[in-house]
């Protein structure tokens, strides 16, 4: 999966070949390359799970590639600076309209990445996978541009991680 500016379709033509994440083709083979058991993932509670975060992404990367028609070619944004990296897990386009997605493994977590770019791109919506119910909000928040405070406001849909197969692509 490369890292793409995302500032216009298609999103792989400001991919870069020097920065990407790899997204395996299955979570079973990530846990077992982790050296992890069922048994004593099944036991675990989230305070024992190092990898929770990055088996949620792999899980819902998985999905977007094969939902992607055989085509997996995904993307993130990446921004990166001295004090104030930011990254949204994977970011889609259906037609001219890109989507980001973040995805949280557990109820809760920040947004400032996401909120950042919806800052910088002017998206009107956003996804998030979680563990939460299907929700569906308008974000309002402040958030910083250079030097100024700027105000975000978007669209967030909230889906289950389990929900990801019902993501619509074209």
């Amino acid at each position: 999966m490369t890292a793409s500016h995302c500032s216009g379709v298609p999103l792989a033509a400001e991919a870069s070949d020097e920065v990407y994440k790899l997204i395996f083709m299955d979570v079973g083979i990530v846990n077992y390359l982790c050296g992890g058991q069922w048994k004593d993932i099944s036991e675990a509670t989230a305070q024992v799970l190092v990898n929770e975060g990055p088996l949620a992404e792999q899980f819902v990367g998985q999905h977007l590639a094969y939902l992607d028609r055989g085509r997996p070619q995904l993307n993130y944004w990446l921004r990166e600076g001295r004090a104030n990296n930011a990254e949204v897990d994977y970011v889609i386009s259906q037609g001219t309209h890109i989507m980001p997605i973040e995805v949280k493994a557990g109820a809760s977590g920040s947004l400032k990445s996401l909120q950042q770019f919806m800052l910088e791109k002017g998206s009107e919506q956003a996804i998030r996978f979680d563990l939460n119910p299907p929700s569906k909000m308008m974000v309002d928040v402040k958030a910083r541009s250079g030097d100024s405070v700027e105000e975000v406001r978007f669209e967030l849909l909230s889906l289950p991680l389990y929900a990801v197969e019902a993501l619509p692509l074209p």
